[in-house]
């Protein structure tokens, strides 16, 4: 099986990946980039299943601890925005707490207008791509933040602990 891994940024890896012989793709962040991405990639590479790591701002969950996403929505910038999106869903692969991810093309540094438990900018067009083209999605994230004033800072901070800690679990799943 065909599997590809994606981040949104060479930073999410520090080289980490690389450096132990796996290469990872590189979307950029946001929705558009990340569907675009996915979708050409998939079908370029014929892949049967996406694995997506990254990190992510978190009300709910601690800095340093990784999460799997099993359910996505999009979060909407105004509540004058009537539509919902639909949940995605997937079949969780390990034994991480499972959550919910928003996906937003914004940073959120308030409770987010739609529940969910972490936060962050791709994960879930590329669900979306996934289910479309009937490809596997799986979805790791690391949390990096608390998504508040502190959250830049919070992020750079992490990034070397979230490549490892990333790394281990993605060598769990291939």
């Amino acid at each position: 099986m065909a599997t590809l891994l994606i981040m949104a940024l060479p930073d999410e890896s520090q080289m980490v990946f690389e450096n132990n012989g796996h290469k990872p793709f590189y979307c950029g962040v946001g929705q558009t980039k990340a569907a675009f991405h996915t979708h050409k990639l998939i079908s370029d590479l014929k892949a049967k299943h996406v694995i997506n790591l990254g990190t992510a701002g978190s009300h709910t969950f601690k800095q340093g601890e990784l999460v799997e996403c099993t359910s996505f929505i999009q979060r909407f910038p105004n509540d004058f925005n009537p539509m919902k999106s639909p949940v995605l869903k997937t079949k969780a692969r390990t034994s991480l707490p499972t959550v919910t991810c928003g996906t937003g093309d914004y940073i959120e540094t308030s409770k987010p207008l739609v529940q969910c438990d972490v936060m962050d900018m791709e994960a879930y067009a590329m669900a979306y791509v996934c289910r479309q083209l009937g490809v596997e999605f799986t979805s790791i994230k690391y949390v990096s933040d608390s998504s508040d004033q502190h959250m830049v800072t919070h992020w750079q901070s992490c990034l070397q602990d979230a490549a490892a800690k990333l790394f281990n679990e993605y060598k769990k799943l291939i």
